[in-house]
C-alpha cells in the first residue's frame, strides 16, 4: 500500500508508521488511532513529507542475482562520457542497492522487514541480517540507518517478534520467487516503438537487460539512481550513494530507474503515483532525463503512441 516517508534534516530520513503513535522504535500500533500527525518542524528543522506509490514485486528476486560489479560498471557518477546521464549506485550495509525507489535496499530481507514494521506494525527478528548482504563489498559503503541484524520491536501488548522466523522466511521466499512479467507478443506498433525507445535515448537508463547467474534479466532498468529534476525531487535521502562531483552525498533528487517490465499493469506511475498515464510519466521526467524527454515530446503523435505501445507490451 502507499505510504509516507519523511526527512527531518539532510541526513535523517526516518519512516513514519502508517498507523498508531510514537516512533518506529517506540510505537503503539492501533488501527483505531488513525494516522499519526507529522509535525512541520522537528528540533528547529523543517520536516519534508514524501508519498510513496506501491512497487511491483514480480520478478524482483532476480535482482539479487545481478552481480554488484555489473551495477558498478554501468555507473557514471561524474558523467565522464558527457551524455548528460550520471547514474550512480546506492549502497546498503556494505552492498550495492537494488530495491526500493532509491535503491536503498540490497536484498529482499532488508527490503521486507522495515515495511513489515512501518506499514503493518509486524515486528520480526533478522533471518540472515548483514550475513545476507549481496555482495559484502567495502566497509566504507555502510550506511547510517537501522542495522539489519537488529530486531524490530513495538509496545502494542503483543509479544515480539509478531511473525515467526519460519513465516518470515516463507514471506521472503514468496517475494523472491515471484515470476517476472511476461512480454506480450509485439504488434507492428510495438516493434516500431522499440526502435524509437532506443533511438531517443530511453535505454541510457532503462537498460533492456542485465546479466545474472540465471541469464539475462530483461527488466529495463540499470538499478542506478538518477537526478530527476526539481519537480520530482522529494527531499528524502536513503542509503550512502556513490560519490559524485555533480551530486551531493544525499539522494533527495534521485530515484532508481524504475523497472519497466509489466509496467502497464501498475499505474498510477512514478514514485508517488502522481502520473495517471505512461505518457504523463514520461513528460514529467527532468534532470538527467530532460534531453530524452524532449526527444519524446518532439516525436509525432503516431511515433509517441508507438513508444507507449512498446512499453505497454513489456
Amino acid at each position: 500500500a502507499p505510504g509516507h516517508q519523511i526527512s527531518i534534516a539532510p541526513f535523517i530520513s526516518p519512516v513514519v508508521p502508517s498507523f498508531g503513535t510514537g516512533s518506529a522504535e517506540n510505537a503503539k500500533f492501533t488501527l483505531e488511532g488513525g494516522r499519526p500527525r507529522i509535525p512541520e518542524f522537528y528540533l528547529g528543522e523543517p520536516v519534508v513529507v514524501a508519498q510513496r506509490n506501491a512497487l511491483s514485486l514480480f520478478g524482483i528476486g532476480l535482482f539479487e542475482l545481478i552481480p554488484g560489479t555489473t551495477i558498478q560498471a554501468n555507473a557514471d557518477p561524474d558523467d565522464a562520457d558527457g551524455d548528460g546521464i550520471s547514474g550512480r549506485f546506492n549502497t546498503s550495509f556494505g552492498g550495492i542497492g537494488r530495491f526500493g525507489v532509491k535503491a536503498q535496499a540490497n536484498n529482499i530481507e532488508v527490503f521486507t522487514r522495515p515495511p513489515l514494521m512501518n506499514q503493518m506494525g509486524v515486528t520480526s527478528n533478522a533471518v540472515l541480517g548483514s550475513g545476507g548482504i549481496i555482495p559484502l563489498g567495502h566497509a566504507s559503503f555502510v550506511q547510517a540507518v537501522t542495522d539489519p541484524n537488529l530486531p524490530t520491536r513495538d509496545h502494542d501488548g503483543v509479544p515480539d517478534p509478531e511473525i515467526s522466523r519460519g513465516d518470515l522466511v516463507d514471506l521472503i521466499n514468496f517475494t523472491r520467487f515471484l515470476g517476472p512479467p511476461q512480454k506480450k507478443t509485439f504488434d507492428a506498433s510495438a516493434k516500431a516503438g522499440e526502435v524509437l525507445f532506443e533511438s531517443i535515448g530511453c535505454t541510457k537508463c532503462h537498460f533492456p537487460s542485465l546479466p545474472s547467474s540465471l541469464g539475462p534479466v530483461e527488466a529495463f532498468t540499470d538499478l542506478l539512481i538518477h537526478d530527476m529534476g526539481d519537480a520530482l525531487a522529494d527531499g528524502i535521502t536513503f542509503g550512502k550513494p556513490q560519490l559524485s562531483v555533480l551530486v551531493g552525498p544525499t539522494t533527495e533528487r534521485e530515484f532508481r530507474s524504475a523497472p519497466l517490465w509489466g509496467v502497464a499493469a501498475t499505474g498510477p506511475f512514478l514514485h508517488d503515483g502522481r502520473a495517471g498515464t505512461l505518457d504523463e510519466a514520461i513528460r514529467m521526467h527532468a534532470g538527467e532525463a530532460a534531453q530524452v524527454r524532449n526527444a519524446f515530446v518532439a516525436l509525432s503523435a503516431e511515433e509517441r503512441q508507438q513508444v507507449l505501445s512498446f512499453v505497454e507490451h513489456l
